[in-house]
């Protein structure tokens, strides 16, 4: 234990450029409020380890001064692309700024990682083929390579007797390996008769936090504050109606929608009045929210609505489910329009006697 105080001790006086020196992995960290603006700022590390500065020429490429920086090398990406990938914004601020994790760029593997609030750590790897690796290497020894060691002169019958002879070495090498014992598990009607409960059976309950139905008039549990945002609605003066009007199948639809990880909404009628839950309001409303509650889609979603009026008029003419994969449409939510790339489906629901 005293050992380990003191190594923490080291731990705490070294800062990090000082272990960052020490890795042999060429390492740079970026500020990042350089590139907030959105403008095409070249990479200029405001920090370089030592196995980074001491490869001048890998160097000026990372930074984009060499003058082959712009070519790829071996199919891997091009400056331009490294640069994006490596200065790139989201709205995160941690390591899913950096989409994808990794990328290849001049015969290295690079790594990116976000460090809180503001700082971007960019660190490379060397890459392995399959011929870097030992033919003499024990773990990729399990199949036969006859040419390799000499035997494409051998007779068939001989190469047989080989492949036999190896056959059996790896046999008696699983043997040898300890196969894990599972207890024995009776699922379903397989049970015993005497037994209460099985592995395929779960025990249901109520935590006292969910809400089971939060359109009623006094809901039990705990309400979160989108719930309690749209319990603040006046929907009397909506196409829905007052929400103590609302029938029991419809009530139903929403609190299934609420309850959803995943962003979703409810279009109702003709006019397609808005009710959406807490992941569509954090991952598509931006700033419509929360004027889009409770409007109809061709309003406050205008400039999409060439692209998706269509394939809701369908749906609804069909009765059909619709789901688009990659679909370019046009929003504006953060006051400027974004080509964005949603993958969405809609589905219909029967208006019969399900009318708020």
């Amino acid at each position: 234990m005293v050992m380990q105080d003191a190594a923490l001790d080291v731990l705490n006086t070294c800062t990090l450029p000082q272990l960052l020196d020490l890795d042999d992995r060429p390492t740079f960290m970026l500020n990042m409020d350089e590139y907030s603006t959105g403008c095409r700022n070249p990479i200029r590390p405001v920090f370089c380890n030592a196995a980074l500065r001491e490869q001048h020429q890998l160097l000026e490429k990372v930074i984009g001064t060499s003058p082959t920086d712009r070519d790829s090398v071996d199919g891997s990406a091009t400056h331009d692309e490294f640069r994006i990938w490596a200065t790139i914004l989201s709205r995160f601020n941690d390591s899913r700024d950096m989409f994808p994790i990794t990328i290849e760029f001049e015969n290295l593997l690079w790594f990116g990682a976000s460090i809180h609030p503001n700082w971007r750590l960019i660190s490379a790897h060397k890459l392995f083929q399959n011929e870097d690796v030992p033919e003499g290497d024990p773990l990729c020894a399990s199949a036969p390579r006859l040419e390799k060691e000499g035997h494409s002169d051998l007779t068939a019958d001989a190469a047989k007797r080989l492949a036999s002879a190896e056959a059996i070495a790896t046999r008696e090498i699983i043997e040898d390996v300890q196969q894990p014992k599972f207890p024995f598990v009776s699922l379903g009607q397989d049970r015993d008769k005497n037994s209460k409960s099985s592995i395929s059976a779960i025990t249901l309950s109520t935590p006292d936090s969910s809400v089971p139905d939060w359109t009623v008039p006094h809901p039990r549990g705990v309400l979160s504050d989108h719930l309690q945002f749209i319990r603040g609605i006046d929907w009397a003066n909506t196409p829905l109606g007052a929400m103590n009007r609302w029938s029991i199948q419809f009530r139903e639809i929403v609190c299934l929608v609420m309850r959803n990880p995943h962003p979703s909404s409810v279009f109702w009628g003709e006019d397609l009045t808005m009710l959406y839950n807490e992941a569509y309001r954090d991952d598509v409303t931006g700033d419509k929210h929360p004027a889009l509650m409770g409007t109809g889609f061709s309003g406050p979603f205008g400039e999409m609505w060439h692209a998706v009026g269509p394939v809701i008029r369908e749906c609804a003419r069909t009765g059909h489910a619709q789901l688009n994969h990659n679909q370019p449409l046009p929003i504006m939510r953060y006051g400027y329009m974004e080509e964005s790339f949603f993958t969405w489906s809609f589905v219909s629901i029967d208006a019969l006697d399900l009318a708020p």
